[in-house]
């Protein structure tokens, strides 16, 4: 009786049991959050979209690479991997997004997602960064020469003091004009710089411009308005400044028609150095370019290159110097062989190399390929090519005596000089590696 009765319980339980399962109508539950939470591009041919990171903003619904890719990246054929918190599709332009097939995204790409539920959708705008310069170009403009009536018999363009310096030489007087952006210029006479002073040889050194007055002056400034006169202690009377390297400032000396380099480490006395005979007798005592930059390994150099010697030749001598060591001249180089002589050109250090533009040849010929460029610390140079050099549809003409500097924010500076005609040239221009404008204002 008692089994009977356990049993009919038991059924009862398993009845109740099934009942309940037939009647159950629990529906699952899918999720309506479709934020992307992964973004990046594949293609085998192009490694770069692989380094490449995207940045998700949720709140204005765009995706970007905030650091763009270099210039020419192919974008067209890129596979897009996207990871989303839940989907039930996702569409790519309208197109279903698969995984495995390319997109074009050299334009903005529309990326909508379905959710798990099929009903919540996200969308976002997919923006690909690339460069649109080449950053190994360089891009040149012209800009406004100072306005004057008069007819200039020399000048020299330097950066001083965080701006340009023009100074012009009307036979009569000096004057100054000054620029921040080679656009707009301040003008001014300079009273206390004779208009006897070659202006070509105008020297920074120590935060101070220096120029020869005379054999035993030298005219100093701290601002490049007021020059003062500093005594010169020399055995023999200065001809011209070269330039400066360290605490070292280097010129000529003339002493009954010899000729010798002396140096001084405070531009009042003077060490004789070397003679400009023998080896040294191709050692230009004017019309010469030099620079003084600190090369990639090493230490500091002086470049001199180019000019008329002793002998009134016009010359092919690059001349390299450094402090405690002895002048090297790499004329001497069979490699150079094809670097004619030249006179008036200028030297620039800029983005680790040399930029020589201008000059004039033994004929008198102005050069027509009138940028170069060397990696090698004056020893090999090369014409520039279509990336550096200025477009012809600027009109830019070759030119000679020209003054070449470069400043704090990149920029490269072309201005006057003479043309072929011996005509002086009021124009400026100005240019820049696009690769070193990323982040500064535009020229």
């Amino acid at each position: 009786m008692n089994f009977k009765k356990y049993l009919y319980s038991s059924l009862a339980i398993v009845g109740i049991l099934s009942l309940h399962a037939c009647l159950s109508t629990t529906t699952p539950t899918y999720s309506n959050d479709g934020h992307i939470i992964k973004f990046s591009l594949q293609n085998n041919n192009v490694p770069a979209l692989a380094k490449t990171v995207f940045t998700i903003d949720e709140t204005r619904g765009i995706i970007y690479n905030v650091d763009s890719l270099p210039f020419n990246t192919d974008v067209k054929h890129a596979i897009p991997v996207i990871t989303a918190f839940s989907t039930a599709r996702m569409y790519l332009n309208d197109s279903v997004y698969t995984g495995k097939d390319t997109v074009d995204f050299s334009r903005p790409v529309i990326l909508k997602n379905y959710a798990q539920d099929g009903i919540t959708i996200r969308q976002y705008i997919v923006t690909v960064n690339v460069h649109k310069v080449n950053p190994d170009s360089i891009n040149w403009q012209q800009r406004t020469y100072p306005s004057f009536t008069y007819q200039p018999i020399d000048q020299k363009a330097v950066f001083f003091n965080q701006q340009l310096m023009l100074y012009v030489n009307d036979g009569s007087q000096m004057h100054l004009y000054t620029s921040v952006d080679g656009k707009n210029w301040n003008t001014q006479f300079i009273n206390t710089l004779p208009v006897t002073v070659n202006l070509r040889q105008i020297v920074s050194y120590n935060n101070t411009l220096c120029v020869v007055e005379n054999g035993q002056t030298l005219l100093q400034s701290t601002d490049g308005i007021t020059w003062n006169p500093v005594s010169v202690i020399s055995s023999a009377p200065l001809v011209t400044l070269i330039g400066s390297i360290g605490q070292e400032l280097i010129g000529i000396q003339q002493n009954n028609g010899f000729y010798s380099l002396c140096y001084s480490n405070d531009a009042k006395t003077w060490n004789t150095g070397e003679a400009l005979t023998n080896g040294m007798a191709n050692f230009p005592i004017s019309h010469f370019s030099a620079i003084s930059y600190q090369p990639i390994v090493g230490s500091p150099k002086l470049l001199v290159v180019g000019g008329i010697n002793a002998a009134g030749q016009i010359v092919n001598s690059i001349f390299s110097y450094m402090i405690g060591s002895s002048w090297v001249d790499f004329s001497s180089e069979t490699t150079l062989t094809a670097f004619p002589p030249i006179m008036d050109e200028s030297l620039a250090a800029y983005n680790n190399q040399l930029l020589l533009v201008g000059g004039r040849l033994n004929n008198n010929q102005v050069k027509d390929d009138t940028l170069r460029w060397s990696k090698s610390d004056g020893l090999f140079w090369t014409k520039a090519d279509s990336l550096t050099m200025i477009p012809k549809i600027l009109h830019y003409t070759p030119r000679y005596g020209q003054s070449v500097i470069t400043d704090n924010a990149y920029r490269i500076w072309i201005i006057g000089g003479y043309d072929a005609s011996g005509n002086v040239l009021k124009d400026i221009w100005v240019g820049r590696l696009d690769s070193l404008g990323f982040g500064l204002p535009p020229m």
